[in-house]
């Protein structure tokens, strides 16, 4: 059954936590195992990392959008920010490097939208 999950947040990394507690519940909810459910925390830390280092107005309207897509044996994280004018840093190495040990894809669009996928194998007996 495919799911639909948004959040909205300031944009701050304080909040990374939240964000970090629902993909791990919705991770949990399709079965995958606490290995991928942490390496899917760990991508989804990365990626917030990357999307909240700009300078913000305390107080102001930047906030961080989530939508967590699940379906049996997948779950896809996209996050963009909202109310900041500078454009979203590229990838550095070392966080190219953790991202590909951690997820299936991930990908930052020319738009800032950042994308992260993440797979398990499906028991075709079940």
């Amino acid at each position: 059954m495919h799911e639909q999950v948004e959040l909205d947040v300031p944009l701050d990394a304080r909040y990374a936590t939240t964000v970090r507690s629902v993909v791990a519940s919705l991770a949990a909810t399709l079965g995958m195992s606490i290995d991928d459910i942490d390496d899917l925390r760990l991508g989804v830390n990365e990626a917030i990392s990357l999307l909240t280092d700009v300078d913000t107005d305390p107080g102001g309207d930047a906030r961080l959008h989530v939508r967590f897509d699940t379906e049996p044996g997948q779950i896809t994280v996209s996050a963009h920010r909202r109310g900041v004018a500078a454009a979203v840093a590229e990838i550095d190495a070392l966080a190219s490097r953790i991202l590909g040990a951690v997820v299936d894809e991930f990908s930052i669009g020319d738009d800032g939208l950042f994308l992260l996928v993440k797979r398990m194998p499906i028991d075709v007996d079940a």
